[in-house]
């Protein structure tokens, strides 16, 4: 990839309408970013046997130490060493993805959403710490940056409950324990798409956590932050509004795959490009 190729992530994915009006050398490297977070994230779904999936996140560490040092072997990384290593080291960042994603191999669960949260936070929190720092506003206070930050782990939060039927499948837990009681439901509803009533109630009140955060961030930040961190608060929009329709639609997670429709994503992403 050369410096000036346009990427724009996935056509009609959530990522390439958040980019779509950011400046093309910030949405290059914000793409790349997100591709290696998306390469390594898929690895728990799509690989069923968790030894398997064990031994990929353990070659992408040995290839996040080797990007380091400026010898990677993947076409993601070497594109990243090529062409932005000088700007951001997001070594440390990735490696952090890794660990977390290798600790939720095999059915690692939350009790609490404290704990919920300090995963999310532990695991997807410095891939999110990195964009924010390529996208800083000098001026901007340091309450407000740590807003835009939570606003990645709502967003991966957000994602978790949309694919919840899919990384049910692979044993993966990320709804705390307390919430599953709460709705009177149990993994094995989940995973087998049975007692559909409990699985909605449980999706309707976890959606409704993370939207009513959503919300309060979005109203907090004065528009000349959410203009700085516009691809940010992009995708968290459309996870936001996805959420809504999921929501509305009753949380049939189990019956079709919720998802917005390209021209409204498209309206989503040029309606914020006016905050």
């Amino acid at each position: 990839m050369s410096t000036s190729d346009p990427i724009h992530g996935r056509p009609g994915s959530d990522m390439h309408y958040a980019l779509l009006y950011a400046p093309s050398r910030l949405r290059n490297h914000l793409a790349l970013i997100n591709a290696l977070k998306s390469e390594l994230s898929a690895i728990p779904v799509s690989v069923s046997d968790p030894g398997v999936a064990h031994i990929k996140l353990a070659w992408w560490l040995n290839e996040v130490e080797r990007t380091s040092h400026g010898s990677p072997t993947h076409q993601l990384t070497e594109s990243y060493v090529a062409n932005y290593a000088h700007e951001l080291d997001i070594s440390s960042a990735l490696g952090a993805l890794i660990a977390g994603l290798d600790e939720e191999i095999g059915g690692r669960q939350f009790s609490t959403r404290n704990e919920q949260i300090e995963w999310f936070d532990r695991t997807f929190g410095p891939t999110y710490q990195a964009q924010v720092s390529l996208m800083a506003d000098p001026g901007t206070d340091m309450r407000e940056i740590a807003n835009v930050v939570e606003l990645g782990r709502l967003v991966e939060i957000g994602y978790s409950l949309l694919n919840l039927r899919v990384s049910s499948r692979r044993n993966l837990r990320r709804v705390p324990s307390d919430s599953l009681f709460s709705a009177g439901c149990k993994w094995e509803d989940i995973s087998s798409g049975q007692a559909v009533t409990a699985v909605a109630t449980l999706l309707f009140s976890e959606s409704e956590f993370v939207l009513d955060k959503l919300a309060a961030i979005h109203h907090a930040l004065p528009p000349r932050t959410q203009r700085a961190y516009l691809p940010l608060v992009t995708l968290s929009k459309l996870v936001q509004f996805t959420l809504m329709e999921m929501r509305d639609d009753g949380c049939r997670i189990w019956q079709h795959r919720v998802e917005l429709t390209p021209i409204r994503k498209l309206w989503i992403a040029w309606r914020n490009r006016f905050l």
